[in-house]
């Protein structure tokens, strides 16, 4: 999860062996030009872009599609009805109201056709309310959601835990469980976020298909943490 303002970090990112980054405007630092440029050196990586939007706005989806997004992340979807919008965002006429003009993606992808654009385009909702994992059956049931994503931390806000400790909690991780297995059962895939590789590991054994871990500012924040604890251990006293 990328939430620093910068191409540089894109860049270095996309040289680090991994499979997505996602391209945080919901809490992060980027505004929509500076994303374009994050986009711009993914489409030269064989690592796919998908953006976090700060809300639904469906001219905002489709202008991050025709930049060149892989998927869009829609966060705070509630139910059925806000999941076939933010679908239809993404999808060109007739099954969506996405505007032809597709600008950058058709400079470096081979995807002209607006069929083609619709099957590569990933409309990706977030579970994190208590709304949408009580409406889930119907969430996962939308045509054209191929993956959601569980946001733990706001889930465990509106089940009244703190955002951080969710994951210890008998309640919110039947919750999860309960959202993977569900959208197993209609074959939608399942993406969680994750605090650490240790939670990560543990999603994956939950069943969840895809999990990114930590963000740019925190893998910052504690790799020179560690850096600085490493070298003062060593120093004479």
């Amino acid at each position: 999860m990328q939430l620093m303002s910068s191409p540089d970090v894109t860049e270095v990112l996309a040289q680090s062996g991994l499979d997505f980054v996602v391209l945080d405007m919901q809490h992060g630092l980027l505004d929509p030009a500076t994303t374009a440029h994050c986009i711009r050196v993914l489409l030269d990586s064989p690592v796919a872009a998908f953006v976090r939007v700060p809300d639904q706005t469906p001219s905002l989806l489709g202008r991050l599609l025709d930049w060149g997004a892989d998927g869009i992340v829609v966060p705070m979807v509630d139910d059925a009805a806000q999941t076939r919008a933010a679908v239809a965002a993404c999808r060109y006429a007739p099954g969506g109201t996405r505007s032809w003009g597709p600008v950058r993606a058709t400079i470096r992808r081979a995807v002209r056709e607006p069929a083609a654009a619709d099957a590569h385009s990933l409309c990706i909702p977030m579970i994190e309310t208590v709304s949408a994992y009580e409406n889930i059956t119907e969430i996962v049931a939308v045509d054209g959601v191929d993956i959601v994503m569980i946001g733990p931390s706001d889930l465990a806000l509106g089940m009244g835990l703190h955002p951080t400790l969710g994951s210890s909690d008998d309640r919110h991780r039947q919750a999860i469980q309960s959202i993977i297995d569900t959208a197993a059962d209609n074959r939608v895939h399942t993406w969680v976020q994750t605090p650490s590789p240790q939670e990560a590991a543990r999603m994956i054994d939950a069943g969840a298909s895809m999990v990114s871990v930590r963000t740019d500012i925190s893998l910052l924040a504690t790799n020179v943490g560690d850096l600085l604890s490493t070298i003062r251990a060593g120093l004479p006293t």
